[in-house]
């Protein structure tokens, strides 16, 4: 299969009191054989599943287990936040959130996390899920994998 390098910055600039701030990184992914980039409407009434984690591809919303090397999620609303749930175990109901703002991303670059104690040991996550705040919301998705 065809392999490509994903190349990823991220920039930061600022002027406080006459003082630049800032800096950028540059990170390359090589082994790319998969993209996928697709914007989600997320309802506010109910989660939305935005995709999910599995031994084996079964479909365009997996995501093999440890492949993926690069996942960005961005809210594309210019008001509402978006609650991002990272589903550990989808039988027990695991997962732990965090509030993506407004026209904010963010970034994993690995598919498994822990909640709990504190412990190197991680768990692959089972799925991703999102909810609207007050009103349905866009996300755009990017993912990047090795095969």
């Amino acid at each position: 299969s065809i392999m490509a390098t994903l190349t990823t910055k991220i920039s930061e600039s600022v002027t406080l009191n006459g003082n630049v701030f800032g800096n950028e990184q540059t990170k390359t992914h090589t082994l790319i054989t998969t993209v996928r980039q697709d914007v989600i409407n997320v309802d506010s009434s109910a989660s939305t599943e935005l995709f999910n984690f599995a031994a084996a591809r079964a479909g365009l919303g997996t995501i093999e287990d440890a492949k993926s090397k690069y996942i960005r999620l961005t809210n594309l609303d210019s008001s509402n936040f978006v609650t991002i749930n990272l589903m550990l175990d989808l039988s027990t109901d695991e997962f732990s959130s965090i509030v993506l703002p407004a026209g904010a991303s963010f970034l994993i670059t690995k598919d498994t996390m822990k909640t709990g104690s504190l412990t190197t040991s991680l768990t692959q996550l089972d799925a991703i899920h999102a909810k609207a705040d007050t009103a349905d919301c866009q996300v755009e998705i990017f993912v990047a994998e090795i095969n």
